[in-house]
């Protein structure tokens, strides 16, 4: 669960505005463009 649905303090010191749901996308997408999208999805 997480208590800061819109981003949390921290992730506003990486990139302001930034929620959990895009944080995770850009792990993905940059999974993709790595080719090792198997490593972080089960």
């Amino acid at each position: 669960t997480n208590l800061f649905i819109s981003g949390s303090p921290y992730s506003d010191l990486i990139e302001p505005d930034l929620s959990t749901g895009k944080r995770i996308a850009q792990e993905i997408k940059l999974a993709i463009e790595m080719g090792r999208l198997g490593d972080v999805v089960s």
